[in-house]
């Protein structure tokens, strides 16, 4: 902090030391909420969601004294991703679950538009499905998404009540 600036860290599940931080210049920007997400969800499905990789989302607003261009609430989500190059299938379930939190905070915004700024160690190549998914919005349907019981939609929103099957 006494550099200016503030942060959020959360810790992958389990016995490791390493995680996920995100950090905003103070005198810019001011935290309204933030979530960790994560991914560790076996009773979803076990062979796919059972990795200690987390994420976090986090709701900014600009202070009083921020430029102008920063006018609105910015979600910023960072996430560090399974590594495994033969696991796309884990890593496309677990970018699911990052985009239903993402679509959660917005939702719950009301009438704002938010920007949203999804950042992190995707480890994915540029034609894997996790890229497809961000940039066209879907991916081939022989991709499988994450179990229809997932609490989770195809369209990587939350169902019901905003939450995921065991959470």
């Amino acid at each position: 902090e006494k550099y200016g600036y503030r942060g959020i860290f959360k810790r992958r599940t389990g016995n490791h030391t390493d995680g996920c931080a995100l950090y905003y210049m103070s005198s810019l920007m001011e935290l309204v909420s933030h979530n960790t997400v994560e991914y560790y969800r076996p009773q979803i499905s076990p062979s796919l969601l059972n990795r200690p990789n987390v994420a976090i989302v986090a709701r900014l607003r600009p202070v009083n004294k921020a430029p102008r261009v920063l006018g609105r609430e910015l979600i910023v989500a960072n996430t560090h991703l399974l590594y495994n190059p033969r696991r796309n299938d884990v890593r496309f379930a677990q970018i699911q679950i990052l985009l239903a939190e993402i679509h959660k905070i917005v939702q719950n915004m009301g009438s704002k538009e938010p920007a949203v700024l999804l950042m992190g160690d995707l480890n994915a190549w540029p034609d894997s499905p996790v890229i497809k998914l961000l940039e066209e919005g879907s991916v081939p349907s022989y991709f499988s998404h994450l179990p229809a019981d997932s609490g989770i939609s195809n369209q990587c929103i939350y169902i019901n009540n905003n939450k995921c099957k065991g959470d």
